[in-house]
């Protein structure tokens, strides 16, 4: 998905966008913090860690999502800040 310049966007799309990647990111970040843990009760009970380094790994995601809904955010007081 290529993602518009965030001026160009209107206000009701950026609230919309806003509102998809809080859930989203909530729901990622649930996912990496069961997955860690299924890693750590794997890695206890059986020496596999392939379960701990994949929620390392997919951490990124979570920050450019965090960092994304930072600048909506910012985007969307300024307006508001305009009228």
């Amino acid at each position: 998905m290529k993602n518009k310049n965030l001026s160009e966007m209107d206000s009701e799309a950026l609230l919309k966008q806003e509102k998809s990647i809080k859930f989203l990111t909530g729901i990622l970040i649930g996912a990496l913090i069961a997955l860690l843990a299924i890693g750590i009760i794997s890695a206890y009970k059986n020496g596999q860690y392939t379960f701990i380094i994949l929620p390392l790994a997919l951490l990124p995601i979570v920050f450019l999502n965090i960092n994304n809904l930072k600048e909506i955010k910012k985007e969307i007081t300024s307006r508001r800040n305009m009228l």
